[in-house]
């Protein structure tokens, strides 16, 4: 019988106490790093409420994130246009083949009438008829490789637009996020030609309307010593930003009034320790509870 209850009581510990009392003890050294965090922190605001200070960074902060989006409403403008899907019933195939030679060829068309040579690298990363043949296209990628083809042709424009004496590649960037969520970035690789003074018109007058653009990088080469006005071959990472409202994550805030919802550790002058415990940390604190009454919170029913 004797034995019965040892084997019992060995089984109960090994099986259930042993790691009841290893979470204890996790538990334990857990409440000693809380603890330790919270008087350093008491240390570093004595003297102040918590909800004085989160009121008044509250009211540092929020005028300027409000500003910040105010005017970050009106970055809206990109180069990129959505292109309609294919009719209902047509191969996406076929009408890409359609469209996509009558994109280029208009292309083609107004760098013919601006003067410029042609373009040598005209796809813009969309796929070329010949890449086709042995390709299953469907509905959606056909739509993606006209809009990247629209993209690169918007490019064509701007460069053309600005002054351009001629466009020898471009290439077009993945799209991207920034990290707090509130902009789309997306970068251009050029190679084109310009004279100098029409190259820093194009870079002063970058940013106008609703569209943001800044230059990453940048490198001029100059082929023409001898001609004071000489046509120089530049090339450039452009990168255009443009915010997205509501997509981007909202800056975490603590409201004033939260601090005085029941915060562990925080009583009101008057209140009951719920174990009895003396307060002790100053007034509006409690002492910690000891050992055997932590145990007993864990463990035992009473």
């Amino acid at each position: 019988m004797i034995l019965a209850v040892i084997g019992g009581v060995a089984a109960g510990y090994r099986f259930y106490w042993k790691d009841q009392v290893a979470k204890y003890r996790e538990d334990e050294d857990r409440l000693a790093q809380l603890e330790k965090k919270s008087k350093q922190i008491a240390n570093t605001f004595q003297g102040c409420v918590p909800k004085d200070v989160v009121r008044a960074y509250s009211g540092a902060v929020e005028p300027w994130r409000e500003a910040v989006q105010e005017r970050s409403e009106g970055l809206v403008g990109t180069l990129r246009q959505t292109v309609d899907p294919p009719p209902e019933g047509q191969v996406p195939r076929f009408w890409y083949e359609e469209e996509f030679a009558k994109r280029q060829l208009a292309l083609q068309q107004y760098v013919y009438t601006k003067g410029l040579p042609p373009l040598v690298n005209d796809t813009f990363g969309a796929a070329t008829l010949g890449e086709l043949t042995s390709r299953d296209v469907g509905r959606r990628q056909a739509v993606e490789w006209l809009e990247q083809f629209e993209l690169g042709s918007a490019v064509v424009h701007l460069l053309v637009e600005e002054g351009a004496r001629y466009v020898d590649r471009i290439e077009i960037w993945p799209e991207r996020i920034t990290k707090t969520g509130d902009f789309r970035i997306q970068s251009y690789g050029l190679i084109f030609g310009m004279t100098l003074e029409d190259l820093v018109k194009f870079m002063n007058g970058l940013n106008r309307g609703n569209h943001f653009f800044y230059v990453e990088g940048l490198r001029i080469a100059n082929p023409q010593l001898a001609n004071p006005n000489p046509q120089l071959r530049i090339e450039m990472l452009l990168s255009e930003a443009r915010f997205i409202p509501g997509e981007g994550p909202k800056p975490a805030t603590l409201p004033a009034a939260s601090l005085d919802m029941g915060l562990p550790g925080v009583k009101e002058a008057g209140e009951e320790d719920e174990e009895g415990a003396p307060r002790s940390y100053g007034p509006g604190r409690r002492a910690p509870l000891t050992r055997w009454q932590r145990f007993r919170r864990r463990f035992l029913p009473f």
